[in-house]
């Protein structure tokens, strides 16, 4: 199994963890039903790193994710986030996934676990077969995503970073510095 770079800790942390489509991953430390109430009363942090990230960059990056999925792109702003779905030539669905747009030539993909590689395999060959000038590589393993959720989430995330969160709408996220590391805030669950 894959394990996040959060694995060390969780073990440590005494959670229990389990096969989650090949990632080792925490499903949770004390009980379900204290952590559903911390969640919703006040904050919970999810570790989902297993999530994949595709990052598609170049001049023709918007033409090849407009081809390649059933959401038109044409008026998404930068920092927008988009809902869409990647097919099969003959319409069936490999992927729902969301499009963040980060500039006119630079985007990124956070798609299932399980379905990354064949992501990034359609979109490779679409890419190939169609002659569309861009780059397309699968970061997954080399950062990561957490989820911070509850209604002290929002308090908590503008603490952390001293950024006003109250400036980010529905599906749109921003570019912060937080604890050193360069990251996307977004509000999109």
């Amino acid at each position: 199994m894959k394990k996040t770079p959060l694995y060390e800790k969780h073990v440590a942390l005494n959670a229990k963890i389990i096969d989650f489509g090949g990632w080792a991953m925490p499903v949770q430390y004390t009980n379900v039903i204290d952590e559903h109430r911390t969640t919703r009363n006040a904050a919970a942090l999810f570790d989902i790193c297993h999530m994949g990230e595709i990052v598609v960059k170049g001049p023709q990056a918007f033409d090849l994710l407009q081809y390649a999925l059933t959401r038109n792109l044409q008026n998404q702003k930068n920092g927008q986030i988009k809902l869409s779905a990647l097919l099969t030539d003959d319409g069936g669905i490999i992927d729902d996934l969301t499009v963040y747009k980060v500039a006119s030539d630079f985007y990124v993909l956070v798609t299932n676990a399980t379905t990354c590689e064949k992501d990034w395999q359609r979109i490779c060959a679409l890419r190939e077969d169609k002659g569309f000038e861009s780059t397309v590589e699968n970061v997954t393993e080399k950062v990561g995503k957490l989820d911070l959720q509850g209604p002290s989430a929002q308090a908590i995330l503008s603490t952390l970073t001293g950024y006003d969160l109250n400036n980010i709408r529905y599906y749109h996220f921003v570019e912060v510095r937080a604890a050193n590391h360069s990251s996307i805030i977004s509000r999109s669950g």
